[in-house]
C-alpha cells in the first residue's frame, strides 16, 4: 500500500467506522477516557490509588491513544491486534 492509499484508508476508517461525534466534538474520546479510568479503578485499584495520590489523571495519557487509534504509542503487533478488535467487535 502506498502512503497515499494508507492515508485515504485511514481517512475512510475515521469518517465511516468511527461515531460521528467521536472527533467532531471529542465526545466519544471523552467517554472512552472515562471508561478507561473506571476500568482501571475496578481492575487495578492499587494502581488507580497510586495515580490519584500523585495527581495523575489517566485522561492525560490515553487521549492520544484514542485520537490516533493507538498507532502512535504502541508497537505494530499491538496496533494490529487492537485494530482487529475494533473492526471485529466495534
Amino acid at each position: 500500500m502506498t502512503e497515499e492509499e494508507a492515508f485515504w484508508t485511514f481517512t475512510r476508517i475515521i469518517e465511516v467506522m468511527m461515531p460521528i461525534d467521536y472527533y467532531a466534538n471529542m465526545q466519544g474520546a471523552l467517554v472512552d477516557q472515562k471508561i478507561v479510568d473506571e476500568l482501571l479503578q475496578r481492575e487495578l485499584p492499587a494502581l488507580h490509588e497510586h495515580f490519584e495520590a500523585n495527581l495523575f489523571k489517566v485522561e492525560m495519557s490515553c487521549l492520544q491513544w484514542f485520537t490516533c487509534l493507538f498507532a502512535y504509542n504502541f508497537n505494530l503487533d499491538v496496533v494490529v491486534r487492537l485494530w482487529d478488535l475494533i473492526f471485529l467487535k466495534g
